[in-house]
């Protein structure tokens, strides 16, 4: 018999913040972004978890009309965490982001693959990727309008988490590093593959060898093994594609693509063949300090360990 967990979290979520100059403790006001298609359908919860291994579902196919979506959505930060911020106004900052309409209801594909419980127990069923990931790539107020509000995220983090950016607070970094990468994302998250009328991350996440899933981790910073065995689909080769051009048009705001992007090109370039993956020529590619090397170390343990825990634990 098939063991089902029903996907419906709680509306609060208890956020732990440890600050330098104390400990403060907050309750973020975790308020369902509601959708028309699961009001008309009358559900209002979706099944996470499945007992079959993702590899051995059927891939189903891109939605030709608006899928039942959970409610709740899935959210970034949708469990329990403590993070040490160096500011009260940088905690603040995150406290009024999440709580925010216009962060919530965009449902960022980049924070939610690395920062989201909920979205990686999906990761377990694909029927019910499928349609959060139709949900990301569809958001209620449009992906334009939301590339706007991100950017004003993005503006505000700047200033009201200075000091720990200066500090290197992992948390203030990747987060402003998603923020910038929005449109990015969001356009990797939506890929599809043609011969099979399906999410290219859904098919990452299907795929028996999960290199290609390992791709979309480029972005925050997460090196490739040069063991890894590559599929050298073009999934992967568009995913690429989307990041070399981003490189090349602003990789300013892209450092920790830019620290792990040349050498995942060589790798899939070797493999693949040498027109598979564009070299950059943004004058970042494959810089490195102490500080970044550091982050891309332990942020890639904390991401690893969320993407395929879920997918290989069954």
């Amino acid at each position: 018999m098939t063991s089902e967990k029903v996907f419906r979290r709680q509306e609060t979520t208890d956020v732990s913040v440890s600050i330098a100059t104390g400990t403060a403790t907050a309750t973020e006001l975790a308020t369902p972004t509601s959708t028309a298609a699961a009001s008309a359908s009358g559900s209002a919860t979706a099944t996470a978890t499945t007992t079959v291994p993702a590899t051995a579902q059927t891939l189903p196919t891109i939605p030709t009309s608006t899928p039942v979506l959970p409610i709740p959505f899935p959210q970034p930060w949708d469990s329990s965490i403590t993070q040490n911020f160096s500011s009260q106004s940088c905690y603040n900052f995150f406290l009024n982001m999440t709580n925010s309409q216009d962060f919530r209801s965009c449902r960022p594909f980049g924070l939610l693959q690395n920062t989201s419980d909920d979205f990686a127990d999906f990761q377990t069923n694909l029927t019910a990727l499928n349609a959060v990931i139709w949900g990301t790539c569809n958001p209620t107020p449009g992906i334009d309008q939301c590339a706007l509000n991100m950017a004003k995220f993005a503006s505000s983090l700047q200033s009201a988490c200075a000091e720990d950016l200066t500090d290197n607070n992992l948390f203030a970094v990747s987060t402003q590093q998603a923020l910038n990468a929005y449109s990015l994302t969001q356009n990797t998250g939506c890929l599809n593959d043609p011969s099979t009328d399906s999410y290219c991350y859904v098919k990452a996440v299907h795929n028996t060898n999960p290199s290609d899933l390992y791709f979309y981790s480029l972005i925050s910073g997460v090196a490739i093994s040069n063991s890894t065995t590559l599929t050298c689909s073009s999934c992967t080769k568009s995913l690429m594609s989307l990041y070399v051009n981003a490189l090349n048009a602003n990789g300013s705001q892209l450092t920790e693509l830019a620290s792990v992007y040349g050498a995942a090109q060589a790798l899939a370039a070797s493999a693949c063949g040498t027109s598979y993956a564009e070299v950059s020529t943004s004058t970042q590619a494959d810089s490195s300090n102490g500080a970044s090397s550091i982050r891309r170390k332990v942020y890639g343990i904390c991401l690893t360990s969320l993407m395929l825990t879920f997918l290989f634990s069954l």
